[in-house]
């Protein structure tokens, strides 16, 4: 008896495991510029990328901690799951009608990150960022690696309104 409930909860136990590391990574290809962040999603919007810059007013001011483990003091980075996620992007004003995004699970995603471009201090413009070794862990331990990312923020420091 006592062997019988050691192999069940081995089997309980790999199957957990597999699962677990069984979750793919969604192929984000789709980039949305605006605010100080690197965002990407899927074409379906139900899955996205946020990577944000913590400190606005320093972003604003051109004071941007360029690589960073993720997540830090100044970079925090999320992987979320839902439905229209980029809906009214950078749109500070919702139309009857209009989606809205709705976030059904939220993953702490862990990695590093550098900045290859930014504009000039001041100015509205493209940034890019390298993003490697991307882990995606949800609340219960589950992870999705991501892997490494290349994203560009064609409108880096440009805000709705």
């Amino acid at each position: 008896m006592k062997s019988a409930l050691v192999v069940m909860s081995v089997a309980i136990a790999l199957t957990a495991c597999s699962e677990a590391s069984s979750n793919e990574a969604p192929e984000l290809t789709e980039e949305y510029g605006c605010g100080f962040g690197f965002y990407v999603g899927d074409t379906d919007q139900t899955t996205g990328l946020f990577v944000f810059y913590e400190d606005m007013s320093g972003a604003m001011a051109g004071d941007v901690v360029e690589t960073a483990d993720l997540p830090s003091e100044s970079w925090r980075a999320v992987l979320d799951e839902g439905s229209d996620l980029f809906a009214n992007w950078c749109d500070d004003v919702l139309e009857p009608n209009e989606p809205t995004p709705e976030v059904v699970e939220t993953w702490e995603v862990s990695g590093s990150i550098e900045v290859v471009s930014l504009p000039e201090t001041g100015q509205c413009g493209p940034a890019t960022a390298q993003l490697t070794d991307l882990v995606a862990t949800d609340s219960e331990g589950a992870t999705i690696s991501l892997g490494d990312l290349e994203v560009t923020n064609e409108s880096w420091g440009c805000l709705a309104g």
